[in-house]
């Protein structure tokens, strides 16, 4: 009889790690063209991605501060993002560097800043992670061999009509996919049979 042993330490840190902890991609790096903004959703967060006056990408809260209008709507200009409703422009922090109703009289303050994710592109996808301070901070999950010669990169896309605690726990149960998802992963012996 084997006994299991666990590293307590590190299953402590396990424990209080969120989901926001994590990286997810959200993009594409080629989708993130200069000049464009892209509407994504993350966690219940609607996030305005764009690239910034660096050229790095920027994920903003999808919201304006003054009247709450999506800023994905809005347009990009030299890295910054400007919001459709009455035109204050953010930069690639969130600072909001122009309001056109007040003129040249603008007055940053942290009050005219909105939420700004960190940021990674890694692999050929953008990342975004929604923890101001993640209870562990790592990269990415690095994929081994990408564009390495001799290796492909494979992408498959399926979108679930749930939320991401449901899918977590579902990845898990393996056995169910051949007769809930047929045909996504693999078909079960009855399915085989008919």
């Amino acid at each position: 009889m084997s006994e299991l042993k666990y590293d307590r330490p590190r299953l402590s840190v396990l424990l209080v790690m969120q989901f926001e902890d994590f990286w997810y991609i959200v993009a594409l790096s080629n989708q993130l063209k200069p000049n464009t903004v892209l509407a994504r959703s993350l966690l219940g967060e609607w996030l305005a991605i764009f690239r910034g006056e660096n050229g790095q990408a920027v994920a903003l809260r999808d919201r304006c501060l003054h009247r709450s209008s999506r800023l994905s709507v809005g347009k990009v200009c030299n890295g910054a993002l400007q919001c459709p409703y009455h035109g204050w422009i953010y930069d690639q922090n969130g600072n909001v560097i122009a309001v056109p109703s007040e003129g040249n009289s603008i007055k940053l303050s942290q009050q005219r800043r909105a939420k700004c994710y960190a940021t990674k592109e890694q692999d050929g996808y953008v990342y975004v992670r929604l923890a101001d301070d993640p209870s562990e901070d790592f990269n990415p999950f690095f994929m081994p061999h990408y564009q390495e010669q001799g290796w492909e990169t494979i992408r498959v896309i399926n979108r679930f009509q749930n939320n991401v605690t449901n899918c977590v726990e579902n990845f898990i149960d393996i056995p169910h996919t051949a007769f809930v998802h047929p045909g996504i992963f693999r078909k079960s012996c009855q399915q085989m049979l008919q």
